[in-house]
């Protein structure tokens, strides 16, 4: 869409809503309906889906998140801060105090504080809560992690 403005806007001097209006509907004929159609039809379909949701399929979402996927982040972090200290021949330890954990830190190096996070939350991070720590990203690949620390 927004490259659509720009060809609109190398057209015209100063643009209009009212002109930008028409130059859409003159150069995309029907793509409001279509994308209406569409879009409708998924919600639609995500109706009927919400709809055969059963108490059942809740408790193994939630236990999967809670028990699964806790499990395994709290373990790569631990296994993440374990590696670093031991690429850089430090000393390393884990987060211990509720407070250190609040404020998102996840371990030490050499008593310099590391938040291990998945590399997504990088897009995420200016809207979320501010981590005065150094940052540790990892992407999941089919072989292993690829780990980005912040220096």
């Amino acid at each position: 869409m927004f490259n659509e403005f720009k060809k609109f806007c190398k057209t015209v001097e100063t643009p209009e809503l009212d002109s930008w209006i028409e130059w859409y509907n003159t150069n995309h004929k029907g793509a409001i309906e279509k994308a209406t159609k569409a879009t409708f039809a998924k919600l639609q379909e995500m109706r009927r889906n919400i709809e055969e949701i059963k108490e059942d399929d809740v408790e193994k979402w939630i236990r999967d998140l809670v028990i699964t996927k806790s499990f395994n982040g709290l373990y790569l972090q631990r296994e993440i801060i374990k590696f670093i200290a031991a690429q850089k021949n430090s000393t390393f330890r884990e987060s211990t105090k509720e407070e250190e954990e609040s404020k998102g830190i996840d371990g030490y190096i050499n008593n310099v504080a590391y938040s291990v996070k998945p590399d997504s939350y990088k897009q995420k991070r200016r809207t979320l809560e501010k981590i005065e720590a150094k940052m540790i990203y990892y992407t999941k690949t089919k072989t292993g992690l690829k780990i980005e620390v912040e220096e």
